[in-house]
């Protein structure tokens, strides 16, 4: 059990956290502790209420604040609840799971929430007992989406890969999966699995399965393009795994339009599970893929998936020209997006937003990019509960149209940075 934990009884129905101080509660006697209703059945208008807390700036200000509410909300049942036994938070505007309207994953039954939690960060920056407290908080506010790698993370020292997956394997087996929960994970790039040869996707699925401690995963990426590898083997091992039910869905990262369609096309002529969504890189400052990828996907009904969605923090807010320096490992290449035009303009456009709404640029920035054509969830990752309290509003606000045209516009290519 997690430290700071006093007993199985303490989880029906709540979520307690931590102090200004970021020390975490100990028990239902200890000192404030942020209250999180017991849910159950939705009232009679459930369908058309948005309740949340009433803080300040928190969401209970998206009422009062001009975002748009979602006309239908996905409401969680009770027994969801029992299996989330402590979920840490550090601020007040923690919602309850029922704010959030889960959003159907391309073609598949599966239906996810718009913050997409990643666990890049588990084993890395994080250590695994503040990875369960981020754990707890995301799911506790209603999210139900995780995403990891067979790799992560292999870069660091003394690492082996597999230690993301490892650190979420034992949050499962400590709190109990909840139902609806979705785990995505990636072959290619673990040091002991590399590339998408049939025998090695097999191979690494085993070995992924063994760590999360499931029996089928959920969504099993294709993580990068494997040149050396046959484009028809790596889609009929995909293919086979689901045939199996060892994988329920298959998707693609970090494969070129041309590729994806090259697969796409060999499973339609072979008869072969299909590829559901990808995972590219995109965000407010890196807008490529809307002159290819995008269009590809409304055609052939692929979901995306986006990571890098804060630009490796940059789109944060915490990166200014003349600003303290920012411990993160990231730093460098996300202060360097300071050096275009449109860097600045966008840090404007969401100052200018997040002032006016009451919520974090973070928050601003992944709204507008959930929102995007064909996108249905966005990934982020958080190093601990403070930093993921900025970002927990994005599976519940939307953008007014107002927002999200000031956003677009501030990185709209001016003429003298295309010519």
């Amino acid at each position: 059990m997690e430290p700071g934990v006093t007993g199985p009884d303490w989880h029906a129905g709540r979520a307690f956290g931590a102090g200004a101080d970021g020390d975490a509660r100990t028990g239902p006697g200890g000192s404030s502790m942020p209250h999180v209703p017991t849910p159950g059945p939705p009232p009679p208008d459930a369908s058309r209420r948005h309740t949340v807390a009433p803080t300040a700036t928190g969401p209970g200000a998206l009422r009062r604040r001009g975002y748009v509410t979602p006309p239908e909300i996905q409401w969680f049942p009770a027994s969801r609840w029992p299996s989330l036994s402590t979920a840490s938070t550090t601020r007040q505007n923690m919602v309850s799971m029922n704010d959030v309207r889960l959003r159907q994953l391309g073609s598949t039954s599966l239906r996810v929430s718009p913050l997409c939690l990643g666990g890049n960060v588990f084993g890395w920056t994080a250590d695994e007992h503040t990875s369960f407290r981020i754990l707890d908080a995301y799911t506790a506010a209603g999210g139900n989406f995780v995403d990891t790698a067979d790799s992560y993370s292999a870069w660091v020292e003394g690492n082996q890969g597999g230690e993301s997956e490892t650190v979420i394997g034992r949050w499962l087996a400590s709190r109990g999966r909840p139902s609806d929960m979705v785990i995505a994970t990636k072959v290619s790039q673990h040091p002991d699995f590399r590339g998408l040869s049939a025998s090695n996707v097999r191979a690494a699925a085993k070995a992924s399965l063994e760590r999360l401690g499931g029996e089928t995963i959920d969504l099993y990426y294709a993580h990068f393009d494997d040149p050396d590898t046959p484009l028809a083997e790596s889609a009929e091992a995909f293919s086979q795994l689901v045939e199996e039910g060892v994988v329920r869905h298959v998707g693609l990262s970090n494969h070129s339009p041309g590729r994806i369609r090259a697969w796409l096309d060999v499973c339609e002529e072979r008869g072969l599970h299909a590829p559901v969504c990808v995972q590219p890189l995109y965000n407010l400052v890196e807008r490529g893929i809307e002159d290819d990828l995008v269009p590809l996907a409304r055609e052939r009904g692929l979901a995306l998936l986006p990571y890098f969605g804060l630009a490796r923090g940059f789109l944060t807010g915490k990166y200014r020209p003349g600003s303290a320096e920012v411990d993160s490992p990231r730093a460098g290449k996300a202060r360097a997006y300071l050096d275009a035009p449109r860097g600045r303009r966008v840090l404007d456009a969401l100052d200018a937003v997040a002032d006016r709404d009451g919520v974090s640029q973070a928050a601003v920035a992944l709204s507008w990019l959930v929102d995007r054509p064909s996108v249905v969830s966005v990934l982020a990752s958080a190093r601990d509960p403070e930093q993921l309290a900025d970002l927990l509003p994005v599976n519940h606000l939307r953008l007014d149209e107002e927002s999200a045209a000031l956003l677009t516009r501030s990185t709209d290519p001016e003429p003298s940075e295309t010519s």
